[in-house]
């Protein structure tokens, strides 16, 4: 389609028109009618019952793992104490260099 075409069909279909007899009347009374009444689900129990139990799993598995992020914290807890004795033993000799006691 070349730009003359285009131009035309363009205009053709931008043209206003006038809307039918009514419309106006028809979409005020649409905008103050009351929405219609929706149906709201009954929750089924076994829904409930498989939610439930799901939540129990997730929590119970939350706090097993809980409990032995804390064993093992505990065990990381004594290695970091361990490590920062035997580097304080090695940066001893330093720190008397540093100090300029020798002893």
């Amino acid at each position: 389609m070349d730009n003359d075409k285009f131009e035309l069909e363009l205009r053709r279909v931008m043209q206003r028109v006038e809307p039918p007899a009514g419309f106006a009347e028809k979409v005020i009374a649409h905008t103050r009618a009351p929405p219609p009444q929706q149906r709201r689900p009954r929750p089924m129990p076994w829904l409930a019952a498989a939610l439930a139990a799901t939540m129990l799993m997730t929590f119970g598995a939350a706090w097993v793992k809980g409990a032995e992020d804390i064993r093992r914290g505990g065990e990381v807890k004594r290695q970091l104490f361990l490590a920062l004795e035997i580097t304080g033993e090695k940066l001893a000799p330093v720190n008397q260099v540093l100090n300029g006691s020798t002893h």
